[in-house]
């Protein structure tokens, strides 16, 4: 199986896909990482940027970005369902970290999920706290 290392995987879609497509897409490969065993610190929907160049005969793409914890195994998974699936036109990841720190990665991944909540009169702001 492997031990766990942690990665970061952009993906692109196609620009032209419906709001619903693109949700689907993000859907299916949290799942994969999930299921697979990995443990999700970022997830991010970066939007239409322009490619350098032509891929697939797109100008345009939809970025997402994640950083996760995973297996070998799970990264070859998760770039398999990338490569075959018709609505990502690239994709890319990197290995972070050989020595994956548990304690540091739980930590980092409620830090994330702390600044996607928004505030309320229960969860001030950080910065209002102070």
């Amino acid at each position: 199986m492997g031990v766990p290392r942690r990665y970061e995987t952009i993906f692109i879609a196609k620009p032209n896909l419906s709001p619903d497509d693109l949700k689907n897409l993000a859907d299916k490969m949290r799942d994969i990482m999930v299921q697979g065993g990995g443990q999700i610190v970022k997830f991010d929907e970066w939007g239409v940027k322009r490619l350098a160049y032509a891929v697939k005969k797109h100008n345009q793409g939809f970025y997402f970005f994640t950083d996760y914890a995973g297996t070998p195994d799970l990264v070859k998974e998760l770039e398999r369902n990338l490569k075959i699936d018709d609505r990502v036109i690239k994709y890319l990841t990197v290995k972070i970290e050989d020595a994956l720190h548990a304690e540091s990665l739980q930590v980092e991944a409620e830090e994330e999920k702390a600044k996607e909540e928004p505030a309320s009169v229960d969860n001030p702001p950080a910065e209002a706290a102070k």
